[in-house]
């Protein structure tokens, strides 16, 4: 399994949390993303500190980090923020300390079975070399 199955496959397993989280803190700070360090070390019950980090932050820190030659990624991970839908989405950033590396997903369940159809939708590798 590679990095991005292994980021889906902890999404999946602890959709039911994210989702719980996303929309508590959607409600508090508006649209945001998940931002969870990997590689993760949960093996059972979500143990990661997750951290929300609202839709301005998320803007003035991508601009802040990213070289100019990557600014297409910066521009994909932005309209992600701005086009999902926080009733039944989330944006989660998995950011990878070994390979100083970011993955975006966006992920949703089905509102009619909530968190029992999760897909995920995901965005190209950030890397800050």
């Amino acid at each position: 399994m590679n990095k991005r199955e292994r980021q889906e496959e902890y999404v999946r397993r602890h959709a039911a949390h994210l989702i719980s989280f996303a929309k508590t803190e959607y409600a508090e700070c508006g649209r945001g993303v998940i931002l969870i360090g990997w590689p993760s070390q949960d093996h059972g019950p979500i143990t990661d500190e997750l951290v929300y980090l609202p839709e301005d932050s998320v803007k003035r820190k991508l601009k802040q980090l990213q070289p100019s030659h990557e600014e297409t990624l910066v521009d994909r991970i932005i309209q992600a923020l701005q086009e999902y839908d926080p009733t039944w989405q989330a944006t989660i950033i998995f950011l990878d300390h070994l390979e100083k590396s970011a993955d975006c997903h966006v992920a949703g369940f089905l509102p009619h079975h909530p968190f029992e159809h999760l897909f995920i939708c995901s965005a190209p590798t950030a890397t800050n070399h």
